[in-house]
């Protein structure tokens, strides 16, 4: 019995002992908390502490424990007694790292994303470089008004000695040595709608600048864009001939296809340096009417029949209106020769080698006149042999004819082109006059005071393989270098 009273007493004690060093621990809480702040709260210096909680056991929620400074060393037993007072600063939950395949992810995308914006930059560069280039173009055309195209024209001939100016001799001429070089640079097409020269074989024209009759080409062919090529090729020859008084003719109804635009350029470029240009434009095509139940040809009045076309053209409201429209179309340009050079001319045909008798060719010029007013002076160009009923009276108006024995029909003021009869170089089989037949027509021509000369050549036209080839479908001879050079020389004979 005493043993289990001592044994109960034993547990007692041993209990209270237990539940004192609990409540000692309780006290002792703040220390667990923080034993850096517990340690420097008994040093006499003051610092600043910081400690870190867990609010409720909480992972997300931190708080940092600053200690307020104590400078009174003699209350510490006070400060003891006191609570511990400390400035609480939030902290927000630390943020979740990003996983690492996610971010591989994203990164990936951002690299495809960035390689399609490059792709979308090069793209626009090249894009703005076009944009740029066509500006250049347009910029470049637009000069072509102020008459930026003066250069392939002017030819330095300020520093020629006095032997250069002479007249060209015998010797000089096409079949001798010439004393004066003239090369014609190679031209190159970069398409049906632009032309532009490369420059290499660019050399000083030595020529003089001659005047007197006008001398040029007959170019039917001219707003063609398959014949784009001999055109400049021919522009650079009219220019390198240093010629004072241009010619050039052009057909315009449409059977060469209708290109104003570009048929303006050219004659901005032909009107600089002091030349004066003299335009012809032929209003509607006759032989091509001639050929009408057979040509490919269906523009204008090329497939009525000749003498059905002179009584429609005297009685019939829709064909003389529908002539009417094609002398409109052609009035802005002459009006643009007539604004760039007062002493250019211009010159306007009815037909080419027409099929008209008096009476509807007056008919045709009426209506022309009440267009054109006195933009132009008229050019009869008949062709009497060539259809039955043909007549060539010119009421007084310039008379052009074509055939080589016509030439001693015109009388001074008239004019005359080998449209049809052709020149042809040494060696050619093909029809047409040689050079020096070629060099006679003009000396007579000149002679007879003409108003114009105008080379033809029959290939330059796509003529090779025959009359009843679509425009469309003809090779345009562009001349050689040689061919230029002779033709140079033709341009200018006889003139001073």
């Amino acid at each position: 019995m005493l043993k289990r009273f001592v044994f109960l007493i034993a547990l007692v004690i041993a209990l209270s002992s237990c539940t004192k060093s609990k409540k000692d621990e309780a006290k002792q809480e703040p220390k667990s908390t923080s034993t850096t702040l517990t340690k420097n709260l008994q040093t006499k210096e003051p610092k600043e502490v910081q400690g870190k909680a867990k609010l409720n056991n909480n992972p997300k929620t931190e708080f940092i424990f600053a200690e307020i400074p104590q400078t009174n060393t003699s209350a510490s037993a006070e400060n003891k007694k006191k609570p511990l007072v400390a400035d609480i600063t939030f902290i927000p939950p630390p943020t979740k790292p990003k996983d690492e395949s996610s971010e591989s992810s994203v990164d990936e995308e951002e690299l495809i994303t960035a390689a399609k914006l490059a792709k979308e930059v090069d793209k626009a560069n090249k894009e703005a470089a076009k944009a740029e280039a066509k500006l250049s173009e347009a910029t470049e055309q637009a000069s072509n008004d102020q008459g930026i195209f003066q250069e392939l024209g002017n030819l330095n001939t300020s520093e020629q000695s006095d032997s250069q100016r002479k007249s060209t001799g015998q010797s000089d001429r096409i079949f001798g040595a010439r004393a004066t070089s003239v090369q014609i640079r190679k031209p190159k097409i970069e398409s049906s709608a632009t032309f532009s020269f490369d420059g290499t074989n660019d050399t000083v024209n030595s020529l003089t600048r001659v005047s007197g009759q006008a001398r040029g080409y007959s170019m039917l062919y001219l707003m063609h864009p398959r014949a784009r090529q001999t055109v400049e090729a021919q522009i650079e020859i009219l220019l390198k001939a240093e010629i004072e008084n241009v010619f050039l003719a052009v057909l315009t109804d449409g059977t060469f296809r209708k290109d104003f635009s570009y048929l303006s350029s050219v004659i901005r470029r032909l009107n600089v340096d002091g030349r004066n240009v003299h335009l012809l434009l032929y209003l509607t095509n006759g032989p091509t009417m001639r050929n009408y139940d057979r040509t490919p040809i269906s523009t204008s009045f090329n497939r009525i029949e000749p003498k059905e076309f002179r009584n429609l053209i005297k009685f019939n409201p829709a064909t003389r209106e529908a002539f009417r429209n094609l002398v409109k179309e052609v009035r802005p340009i002459f009006e643009l020769n007539s604004s760039l050079n007062v002493r250019n001319v211009n010159y306007a045909a009815v037909m080419l080698e027409d099929n008209l008798d008096n009476r509807s060719y007056q008919a045709m010029r009426d209506i022309a006149e009440e267009v054109l007013g006195n933009l132009v002076q008229f050019v009869r160009n008949p062709c009497p042999k060539c259809y039955p009923g043909n007549e060539d009276d010119s009421f007084g108006d310039i008379k052009e004819l074509h055939e080589t024995p016509d030439l001693a029909k015109l009388e001074q003021g008239d004019g005359y082109t080998l449209d049809g009869a052709s020149y042809k170089f040494a060696g050619e089989k093909q029809a047409g006059v040689s050079i020096e037949q070629t060099k006679n027509l003009i000396t007579t021509a000149l002679e007879k005071n003409l108003n114009y000369f105008g080379l033809w050549r029959i290939a330059r036209q796509g003529l090779q393989h025959g009359q009843n080839i679509h425009p469309d479908d003809r090779t345009y001879e562009v001349p050689t270098e040689e061919q230029a050079e002779i033709e140079i020389e033709l341009l200018r004979t006889g003139l001073e």
